[in-house]
């Protein structure tokens, strides 16, 4: 893998700051319009929880789980204008991430580490355990979904890439709990202020 220069040095070179280039801002724009407008939603419809059956509070769940991840990932993705990403490699460490999480997660923090037995119990403990144990093999499989899907490819030629695909495979991540979490208690409840 070789590292070229950094956006920022090459909006340098070119004239235009980072921040003010066209597509920063409206990748701003097109993040805050789609969380705002899935938010809106659901709270422009009161009693809409009300009127779902437990099938339907799971379906719409996993919806809520996976709206924000992909508003994400096509923010990031819009972010890398200068030599995009192929969606297909985007895609894959997304999916090589929810992959892993789906695997490990249950091993690790079940059996391995026991979590659920300790980790709540004491503000140190879940500020610890967050830090030390949960942030760490979350990082870990990250960092394992983008070496083994993209590392090595010639597509991964710049530091921006990283950033990208790391995104990914932690939306991918995060989109697997987020799932899991659905599933453990039965749906959502739209109600909860």
């Amino acid at each position: 893998m070789q590292a070229s220069t950094l956006p920022e040095e090459t909006a340098r070179s070119s004239g235009a700051s980072p921040r003010t280039r066209p597509s920063f801002l409206r990748s701003v724009w097109f993040e805050l319009l789609g969380l705002l407008l899935f938010v809106a939603i659901f709270n422009l419809l009161p009693g809409i929880g009300s009127a779902l059956n437990d099938a339907s509070l799971i379906l719409l769940g996993i919806v809520l789980a996976l709206v924000p991840a992909v508003l994400w990932l096509l923010f990031f993705y819009r972010m890398d204008r200068a030599e995009p990403e192929p969606k297909r490699l985007v895609i894959g460490v997304y999916l090589a991430g929810g992959l892993l999480a789906a695997a490990l997660y249950i091993p690790i923090f079940g059996y391995l580490f026991a979590v659920d037995s300790w980790l709540p119990q004491y503000w140190w403990s879940q500020l610890l355990g967050g830090i030390l144990v949960v942030g760490v093999v979350s990082m870990a499989i990250v960092y394992a979904a983008v070496r083994v899907v993209v590392f090595d490819n010639p597509e991964f030629d710049e530091r921006l890439d990283g950033i990208i695909y790391a995104v990914a495979a932690g939306l991918g991540v995060a989109t697997v709990n987020n799932f899991a979490y659905v599933l453990q208690h039965g749906g959502v409840n739209l109600d909860v202020g």
